[in-house]
């Protein structure tokens, strides 16, 4: 078993449901009140949403999703180490570079931001800007390596 199938089934037993989140395709953490939408739209229009009918961007449909400016905010939580840190600003410099996005270490002042930690189980993140505060993005056991926290 590769290490990205033994991800992919590690992830495939994550219940998020008491945060209020569904996990698809193993690491992509969405709203379950938003993939409820989706779903819902998915079947009035008789399109999948699981099956790649999608454009080809690496975003979100949702436009209150897409970060102000094309600025996404980022920090450690106090479980992310030095050699992890490392790992992330490699990944951050790829995104950089293939896509419209700057990233910035926040200040106090940005409320909006993505939380880079390490001490919960699985690979997941929300998609996009998460509009209640700070958002999660969780590299577990096994996911602390570029080819994990890097697009296709």
């Amino acid at each position: 078993m590769t290490l990205a199938q033994w991800d992919t089934l590690e992830n495939s037993r994550l219940d998020l449901s008491s945060r209020g989140l569904t996990l698809i395709d193993g690491d992509i953490a969405v709203r379950t009140a938003d993939w409820l939408d989706m779903m819902a739209s998915a079947n009035a229009t008789n399109v999948s949403v699981e099956d790649g009918d999608h454009q080809q961007r690496k975003g979100t449909p949702f436009i209150w999703r897409r970060w102000p400016r094309r600025t996404v905010y980022y920090d450690f939580h106090s479980s992310v180490n030095d050699r992890v840190k490392e790992i992330i600003m490699e990944s951050i410099a790829h995104w950089e570079e293939r896509t419209c996005l700057v990233f910035t270490r926040r200040s106090q002042v940005h409320l909006w931001y993505i939380n880079f930690r390490t001490d919960n189980d699985g690979c997941w993140s929300l998609v996009g800007m998460e509009p209640l505060g700070p958002q999660d993005l969780n590299i577990g056991p096994g996911c602390e390596h570029a080819a994990t926290n890097l697009p296709p």
